[in-house]
C-alpha cells in the first residue's frame, strides 16, 4: 500500500528532471514518451485514489 502511494510523487518527480534539459542536457526524453510517462503517472494516481476510496 505505501509503495503506491509514495510512487506517484516519485514518478512526477522523475518525469520533471528527465524532460529538463537543465537537468538532463541534450539527453531530454521525447514528446511520446514524456506523455506515456504522464500518462502512467495520472493512471497510478488514479490507482491511489480508488485504493483510498473504497478502503
Amino acid at each position: 500500500m505505501i509503495n503506491g502511494v509514495i510512487a506517484v510523487p516519485i514518478m512526477a518527480v522523475m518525469m520533471l528532471l528527465a524532460a529538463s534539459p537543465r537537468v538532463m542536457g541534450v539527453n531530454v526524453i521525447g514528446r511520446r514518451l514524456r506523455a506515456a510517462g504522464w500518462l502512467a503517472t495520472a493512471v497510478m494516481t488514479a490507482t491511489v485514489v480508488a485504493m483510498f476510496a473504497t478502503a
